[in-house]
């Protein structure tokens, strides 16, 4: 009974400690609470807790006879558990006896084409490397709202026009049509016949650009082209500018990743903000998105999944005890009131 007291007593002190430390860390910020959660004396509170966790299956014999009780506590065990085994200084520690890496995450920042296996560190000069290579197959952003392309007049007349293939809009007051006959993602040019060709190109990047037929209602027809990155473009008679017009409202941001091992591609998968990649013990987030001159540059994080096994495995046990303490409860409950209401009729 001493035992318990004590336990009981250390278990209520322990749980104080740290809610003062989730507090505080809150309003630390990302980088100075990881350096907090990580420092020598939070690792030997850590160790304390994972302690006493353990020894609380030999000192309450209940946590042994209910199975309920057991997942909840063993859950918690192995929730603290996996973050420990995840944490920087178990990496470093894993590092210097096992081998392998002593970083938990890092950047990557990759054009459409390009293979990388090092890895941005934050606290280290010095790149981490991986296993294998990821290559940045394509990269893409989604926009709530749809891109337009304005049509702008030397007499102060303007119209906007959606930015996708389509039939001939007819130009009010007697301008004649304008029609976007082809869209292009990554725009080139070849000669053919003495002639400069555009064309669909395959290689690496992206050039996104419209074509624009103009057919006024007197006049000749002309044909010019409206590129994303690039600025206003007139027409050859300077009657009308044509200018891309961009979405405001950014939806998401896209990257088609691919792991290469051995000199070929083992998996493949498009990952967002919040859809990561998993592959060799690593997950890959997008994490930024710009351009470099015509080019995407898409940001990569890089996080070491070690240890996520047992949070997730652990967070398993918590719902399942959860569930199998209360819904005997929950179903006995419902009985008895059941079976009152039968009385009653009766």
């Amino acid at each position: 009974m001493r035992i318990k007291q004590l336990m009981n007593g250390l278990v209520l002190i322990l749980l104080g400690i740290l809610a003062v430390c989730a507090v505080y860390g809150a309003f630390l910020g990302a980088q100075q609470a990881q350096a907090f959660f990580s420092s020598p004396v939070m690792i030997g509170f850590w160790c304390l807790l994972m302690a006493v966790l353990a020894a609380g299956f030999a000192v309450y014999s209940v946590l042994r006879r209910k199975s309920a009780l057991m997942l909840i506590h063993g859950g918690c065990l192995a929730v603290l558990a996996g973050g420990m085994i995840g944490s920087q200084k178990a990496h470093q520690w894993a590092a210097a006896r096992l081998g392998g890496p002593d970083w938990t995450k890092g950047q990557m920042q990759l054009q459409p084409g390009q293979s990388a296996s090092h890895v941005k560190l934050e606290t280290k000069d010095q790149p981490g490397h991986l296993p294998f290579e990821v290559r940045l197959k394509d990269a893409s952003i989604d926009y709530y709202d749809k891109p337009a392309i304005g049509l702008y007049f030397n007499d102060g007349a303007g119209w906007v026009i959606k930015a996708e293939k389509g039939e001939p809009i007819t130009i009010p007051d007697g301008r004649g049509t304008i029609e976007v006959s082809a869209v292009y993602r990554n725009f080139k040019l070849r000669s053919e016949n003495g002639q400069m060709v555009p064309y669909e190109s395959d290689e690496p990047g992206t050039n996104p650009a419209y074509q624009l037929v103009y057919r006024p209602a007197a006049g000749q027809q002309e044909t010019f082209y409206v590129f994303e990155r690039f600025g206003m473009h007139t027409l050859s008679d300077r009657t009308c500018r044509a200018e891309y017009i961009a979405p405001r409202a950014v939806k998401d941001y896209k990257s088609t990743l691919q792991i290469i091992q051995n000199g070929r591609v083992v998996k493949e998968a498009a990952i967002e903000v919040n859809k990561p990649l998993y592959y060799g013990g690593y997950h890959f987030y997008q994490h930024t998105f710009g351009y470099n001159q015509s080019e995407p540059v898409s940001g990569i994080m890089v996080v070491s999944a070690r240890g996520i096994g047992f949070v997730f495995g652990g967070y398993g046990m918590i719902l399942a005890g959860l569930a199998m303490h209360v819904w005997p409860k929950l179903f006995a409950q419902r009985r008895k009131s059941d079976s009152r209401r039968g009385n009653d009729g009766n």
